[in-house]
């Protein structure tokens, strides 16, 4: 019993901390705004994480694979683009 319950407190933790390939997009993408001169806030990037958790296809998931990523992102997503993205005036960055 005292196994199982410490096996919980420490790989609990843990699990919960694994995030799929979409949602690490989500986090790789707020720091880019970061580059960027803004900052995301923490519940943004939770909900980004959140709409991203376990619904999306297969395809999809390979999708953010594949765009995982800094190169890609900074590739795909210029300064405006990010921030319009989290929904902060571009011309704020400026």
């Amino acid at each position: 019993m005292r196994f199982t319950l410490v096996l919980m407190l420490v790989a609990g933790p843990l699990v919960a901390a694994c995030d799929n390939s979409c949602q690490k997009i989500c986090t790789r993408m707020a720091r880019h705004a970061d580059r960027c001169g803004f900052d995301v806030d923490s519940e943004d990037i939770a909900e980004c994480k959140e709409l991203q958790a376990g619904s999306a296809s297969r395809e999809f998931r390979s999708s953010c694979r594949e765009y995982n990523g800094r190169r890609a992102i900074e590739e795909e997503w210029s300064c405006e683009d990010i921030a319009v993205y989290w929904g902060i005036d571009p011309e704020a960055i400026r």
